[in-house]
């Protein structure tokens, strides 16, 4: 009979059948008659009762020093700290430059550094290097063009071009001899005189224009020559010649009188007597003769 009580007598099991006192978070351990509590790992208590560990704040994580520790319930998450990349547990630097993920202008060097990286505007652009924007040099004078050049602003930089009638690069610029090369735009018949950046175009005295067009002058018919009263004018290009009427003898400007009568140039009878005129002469038939001085007949 004592036999047969001990067998109705047997160990519950509590843990098999959920009739233990452990906390939710805490393992049930069976034992003859009873049974242990003992909380999961990532929580503290008497396994009665647990509450979770915050192994963040503990430093029980194993998380990189360049990760983030982020507490769960009963454990914990590492992530890599932004600009490093890993698995939490090993991170290493990100290279931003490198891996195109940076936040720098089109217009800007990228430049990496441990955990972020620097952006800086390339030459001719101004800003924060995250946003860039193109200076104009021109506008600035932070050009070096010369003083006799065009500076034309282009994007990140801009060009210097000198002025028309100069010569160089357009950082230096020196005057062009339009004359002495002959590039300018003067009449054949036309003075050609330099000037910086330019030149002046004046017709020869003997042609008349505005020395890019020159034409003769007719002094003749304009009354400018200085021929003798007693000469011929006669225009030629670029000039005019003067000629003594044939009754007069000098170079044209100057024309004196020739005396046909004393060089035996006249056409008188040699019956008559020649009488010198002021650019001709006169013949009278001698007496005892009669006609016209360049024929006389005996009377």
């Amino acid at each position: 009979m004592q036999k047969q009580l001990l067998c109705f007598l047997s160990d519950l099991d509590e843990c098999a059948t959920n009739t233990h006192s452990c906390d939710a978070n805490a393992y049930c351990n069976n034992t003859i008659g009873y049974h242990n509590c003992t909380c999961f790992s990532g929580y503290n208590g008497t396994g009665l009762l647990c509450s979770n560990i915050n192994e963040c704040t503990t430093d029980a994580d194993d998380c990189d020093p360049n990760a983030l520790c982020i507490d769960t319930d009963g454990s914990f998450n590492c992530t890599c700290s932004s600009g490093y990349t890993g698995n939490g547990t090993s991170c290493t630097d990100l290279d931003e430059c490198d891996t195109g993920v940076d936040s720098c202008d089109a217009n800007a060097f990228c430049n990496n550094t441990i955990g972020s990286h620097n952006c800086a505007c390339y030459s001719g652009y101004t800003g924060n290097g995250t946003t860039c924007t193109d200076i104009n040099e021109c506008s600035d004078d932070s050009d070096n063009c010369d003083v006799n050049a065009n500076c034309n602003n282009t994007v990140g930089s801009y060009n210097c071009t000198c002025n028309p009638g100069y010569t160089r690069n357009g950082t230096t610029c020196t005057d062009e001899d339009e004359c002495a090369l002959g590039t300018d735009s003067c009449d054949v018949n036309a003075y050609c005189n330099n000037t910086l950046g330019s030149y002046n175009c004046t017709c020869y005295p003997e042609y008349a224009g505005n020395g890019t067009s020159c034409t003769d002058i007719d002094e003749c018919a304009n009354n400018t020559d200085n021929c003798d009263v007693n000469a011929y004018c006669n225009n030629t290009v670029g000039s005019y010649n003067c000629t003594c009427y044939p009754e007069y003898t000098g170079n044209g400007t100057i024309c004196i009188d020739f005396d046909e009568c004393a060089t035996g140039s006249h056409i008188c009878d040699i019956n008559a007597y020649c009488t010198n005129t002021v650019g001709s002469h006169n013949c009278t038939c001698d007496t005892g003769y009669t006609g016209n001085g360049t024929t006389c007949i005996g009377v």
